[in-house]
């Protein structure tokens, strides 16, 4: 309903087919998808519009987590020079949880010239308090990504930089200092504030609060008990953001690489207003079956909501 329940995930992919090839299958090739890619589409089928311009209506059927599902969307944005398109979705299964959901794809050259950078931005709003983080869409168009650049580029290979990046944002009514002191200052009160998602914190190496430092966290995910080993890389208290480096734990099983970034920044003017907590995971996988974090992003986004909760007085 207000604006500023609009919440936002995106994520990053690197392929080796190109940004015009990638761009051309979404915007003027799409009803082929499905013929590319069966397992993921049914069928799309223009409604109205002439099916490449802003306005076109196009119903998507589709399978998610073993369903047929569907969905109507209306080309809102449409730019040939960035390469990006906005898809406005207005019907079907995902508006069961959500009341606004956009989607944009931008495909964007890489510097070297060698393959492009697929982004996929989500915003969207809750339709009520229960409605799930949509981390299972962004899973799909990661899937839909890596395989259509397997069929367009003609070979199943992975170029040898792997990273790919999540991001979320959420809306707090905390300020972003006391946010962002939580975080750098009081880290090891966090279990006794959210038990029910960190069993302790404890500083390994170093200060606790200066770049070098080594922290232990063991946490509770998907109904198990976990730790990990961190180092802060980054600390920009001028930009309120952190920078963590995954090195030992659980999570490195799946992947070679995990870095953390939480950023916090003030609404407005005026730090009453509350902030926007951003955290940005950047990651490469250890192998190809190994998931997409999205598990992380939900467990970020709770720890998030809740100490906003005890921080602002149960705000």
């Amino acid at each position: 309903m207000a604006s500023a329940n609009i919440e936002k995930l995106e994520v990053e992919v690197e392929v080796q087919c190109s940004a015009d090839k990638f761009y051309r299958m979404f915007k003027h090739d799409v009803k082929e998808m499905p013929k590319h890619l069966p397992h993921l589409f049914e069928s799309v089928e223009v409604l109205e519009g002439d099916g490449v311009s802003a306005g076109t209506v196009k119903l998507w059927k589709y399978i998610l987590e073993g369903k047929s599902l569907y969905v109507k969307e209306r080309m809102t944005v449409v730019d040939d020079e960035k390469r990006r398109i906005t898809h406005s979705m207005f019907e079907g299964d995902l508006m069961n949880d959500y009341k606004f959901f956009d989607v944009t794809f931008t495909a964007t050259p890489k510097c070297d010239g060698d393959g492009s950078v697929v982004t996929w931005h989500v915003e969207y709003e809750k339709a009520n308090e229960d409605a799930p983080v949509p981390t299972n869409y962004i899973d799909f168009v990661v899937w839909v990504t890596k395989d259509l650049n397997a069929h367009l580029h003609g070979n199943q290979s992975h170029a040898a930089n792997n990273i790919e990046k999540l991001e979320v944002e959420v809306e707090v009514k905390c300020s972003a200092d006391k946010f962002y002191r939580m975080f750098k200052h009081d880290v090891k009160e966090i279990p006794k504030h959210l038990p029910h998602l960190y069993e302790s914190v404890e500083v390994l190496e170093g200060d606790g609060v200066g770049p070098g430092s080594v922290k232990l966290w063991k946490y509770k995910l998907d109904g198990k008990s976990l730790y990990a080993k961190e180092r802060m890389k980054v600390v920009d208290d001028e930009k309120r953001m952190i920078t963590l480096s995954v090195f030992e734990g659980e999570v490195m099983k799946d992947y070679k690489f995990f870095d953390v970034t939480f950023i916090v920044t003030p609404k407005g003017r005026h730090h009453g207003d509350g902030s926007m907590v951003t955290w940005h995971v950047e990651y490469e996988k250890a192998n190809k079956d190994a998931p997409t974090p999205s598990n992380y992003i939900d467990f970020v986004v709770w720890v998030t909501k809740d100490l906003n909760s005890h921080l602002h007085k149960g705000a």
